[in-house]
Formats: C-alpha cells, sequence, structure tokens
C-alpha cells in the first residue's frame, strides 16, 4: 500500500510516518510513501530527507506524476547523490531484517514499522509521537529533522 498521491513539501514528509503507522497497525503493514513526492517540484535538500528516510518504510519507492521536473538523484547534484546512495545501500543492509519483520508480520500480525510507544507501553506520552519509530523490534529511526522526538526510556543496567 502507499500512502497516496503526495506533494513534495516537508508537511507530506512529516505525515508519511504517522501515515505509514497507521497502516501498519490497521493491517497493512508493507506501506510508504512516494519518496521525493508524486506532485510538485522537490528541492534538492528536501529531496535528501525524503531518500534518507526512504530505507525505514517498508515500502520504499521513489515515484513522481508525468511532467514533474527530473527526480533521479544525480538530477540533484553530487552531494544529493551521495546521499542517495547511502539511503540505497542502507536499505540493501536492512533486506535480510525487512524480509524478517515481513514474515513475523504475516505469520503474527506484528506491524514492520511500528510506533515508539511499542518500547514501552506502560509510557502514555509516546502514544503522541508521530516522528521517531521503530522499524521492527529492534531499529531505532529518528529523523534528522525530527526535533525534541519523545522516545522510550533506555533499559538501564543497575
Amino acid at each position: 500500500t502507499w500512502t497516496g498521491d503526495n506533494q513534495a513539501g516537508m508537511s507530506y514528509l512529516t505525515l508519511s510516518i504517522p501515515m505509514s503507522l497507521n497502516l501498519g497497525l490497521s493491517g497493512q503493514p508493507l506501506s510508504g510513501p512516494d519518496v521525493g513526492g508524486y506532485e510538485s517540484k522537490v528541492t534538492p535538500d528536501l529531496y535528501g530527507k525524503w531518500i534518507a528516510m526512504g530505507p525505514f518504510y517498508p515500502f520504499f519507492r521513489a515515484h513522481t506524476s508525468k511532467g514533474n521536473p527530473d527526480r533521479e538523484p544525480w538530477a540533484f547534484g553530487p552531494e544529493i547523490e551521495k546521499v542517495a546512495q547511502t539511503a540505497l545501500e542502507r536499505r540493501y543492509r536492512l533486506l535480510p531484517y525487512a524480509y524478517t519483520l515481513a514474515y513475523q508480520s504475516a505469520t503474527h500480525g506484528d506491524p514492520m514499522m511500528q510506533p515508539v510507544f511499542f518500547a514501552d507501553p506502560k509510557d502514555a506520552s509516546l502514544r503522541a509521537e508521530e516522528r521517531a519509530f521503530l522499524f521492527g523490534p529492534d531499529l531505532l529511526v529518528i529523523p534528522q529533522w525530527a526535533k525534541y522526538a519523545k522516545l522510550p526510556r533506555g533499559i538501564c543496567p543497575p
């Protein structure tokens, strides 16, 4: 499932996280947005933010509508091309983990992309967090642009 024909704006990037989380919680674990935005022009900086998030969506694709400016990573210059290369390499390194999450989702119903309150269900303040999330039970994702994200407490040894 993809989150629908989105825009290239930052508000759509931030909204893509709670949308994907809610899809996972509702039984659609393999979901994600059109990375880079489907409609409108995207700046190099914003494209870099989109593509850097891509590896952590269960469904990762860059997609755009006909008539938009080029969205290939190299169209934004060498700096963003390097960001995209890092993101794609990260995704490939995470594939065995992502396949395991997909299996767990299919057999047990666990969402691949999980709200942070899954790490500490007793902390009610985590239920409102919409920027940071878990990719499976073992990977906490905090976007660089997510200032003051509410995070679960760590487990401190005695």
